[in-house]
């Protein structure tokens, strides 16, 4: 791989719930490879990734691990998350989404 190319992954938290931990994927076809980059929060460089300080959102930046790179193109991002609700109930969500991965401005 040559250098790191990072992706920022987003999705939203529902009014009164916690995210405890997330692991999130993104990933796209390049001919007969495929880009891939991920980050989780049990790691100390996903937890220094990871941000909720927007109300309604979380974000986490990821790190491509794959040898082929990202293209600004179609891809799909997959993420799954422990939550804590406000009644202090544990639930796991999971999101999967075609994106369009653009420069970051």
């Amino acid at each position: 791989m040559k250098g790191k190319t990072f992706v920022d992954a987003a999705g939203p938290i529902t009014g009164g719930e916690k995210i405890q931990e997330v692991c999130a994927w993104v990933y796209q076809r390049s001919g007969g490879n495929e880009a891939a980059a991920t980050e989780m929060t049990t790691t100390p460089e996903g937890k220094d990734q990871f941000d909720d300080s927007v109300a309604g959102k979380w974000k986490l930046r990821l790190t491509q691990i794959s040898d082929t790179g990202f293209r600004d193109a179609p891809a799909f991002a997959v993420a799954m998350a422990l939550l804590l609700d406000a009644s202090g109930n544990e639930r796991v969500v999971w999101w999967g989404h075609p994106i369009e991965l653009i420069p970051r401005s």
